[in-house]
């Protein structure tokens, strides 16, 4: 008797195994099918000019952003009253700095005589 349940509990545990597999392997098949679809979807929709994807809300609003920084408010007084996030607040504030400083960069490269290679030939 001892044996017979053994096996019993060995095939238990193995057909468990196989039927979580399988369970698991025809989900991932209709995810990838969901997937699919809807890259189709949205290729269709382009074609058609009908998808454009979603509106940026914080970079829209950058200049009001670094206006209301410059007047000193705070950053989360800024993502209040525009309605962004305090992260949309730091990364528009941070790309109006690396703006201008590549700005004042190219402008300093405008200004500043050229400095020429000597030849030793």
């Amino acid at each position: 008797m001892p044996v017979q349940g053994k096996v019993k509990q060995r095939c238990r545990l193995g057909c468990g195994r196989l039927m979580l597999n399988v369970i698991g392997s025809v989900a991932q098949f209709e995810r990838e099918m969901m997937l699919e679809r809807q890259r189709e979807g949205i290729a269709k929709a382009k074609g058609e000019g009908k998808y454009r994807g979603r509106a940026p809300t914080a970079r829209a609003k950058s200049d009001d952003i670094v206006r209301l920084a410059n007047e000193g408010a705070t950053r989360e007084g800024i993502a209040k009253e525009l309605g962004v996030s305090v992260a949309s607040v730091y990364r528009a504030l941070a790309a109006a700095r690396s703006e201008a400083a590549g700005q004042a960069l190219r402008a300093r490269q405008i200004t500043s005589p050229s400095r020429s290679r000597i030849s030793l030939e």
